[in-house]
């Protein structure tokens, strides 16, 4: 008897366990509640930071923050000044106050993330997020952008999905 093969990795009959989400599993991840604004409804926030309102820089447990320049000042070091031997990415968690409210962490800023749009195999693929050299404006919920799956840059990276087995 054949194996049955799954379509994210035909070399296995093993269940998926691990996914580059949906356009739709990435975005209510990020900006889902089901009490929105503490009204007991749901809705969806414009930051992944459970916030309407732009968020600051300052890494640490301070609500609402990511790792996006404002002003002139990049959020790594607080300052203006770019520098080549720097590395302005972060942990995720880094911003420990400011979680989805799934408990994801650092989906705005840092890097944009790809999506997988619909599941399907098209031209391009989403990203969300922003990235750290974009201000927080990027990463609002109301904007997307598409890429071609070869882009390659210091911009955009991933987040798995992924299921817990019983």
């Amino acid at each position: 008897m054949a194996v049955i093969k799954n379509t994210c990795n035909p070399n296995t009959g093993a269940a998926v366990a691990y996914w580059i989400p949906t356009e739709n599993e990435w975005y209510k991840a990020a900006h889902y509640s089901p009490a929105y604004n503490n009204t007991g409804a749901p809705g969806y926030y414009l930051y992944a930071t459970q916030s309407n309102a732009a968020p600051g820089n300052a890494i640490g447990s301070t609500a609402n923050q990511m790792n996006v320049i404002i002003g002139i000042n990049f959020s790594v070091t607080q300052s203006a000044t770019l520098l080549a031997s720097q590395n302005y990415l972060t942990n995720v968690g880094a911003y420990s106050g400011s979680p989805s409210y799934y408990g994801t962490f650092d989906q705005d800023g840092n890097l944009y993330q790809w999506n997988d749009l619909d599941g399907s195999n098209p031209a391009y693929r989403g990203v969300r997020g922003s990235f750290w050299f974009a201000g927080a404006q990027a990463a609002q919920s109301i904007l997307y952008a598409g890429s071609t799956p070869t882009h390659a840059g210091n911009d955009v990276g991933f987040r798995l999905s992924s299921f817990l087995k019983q």
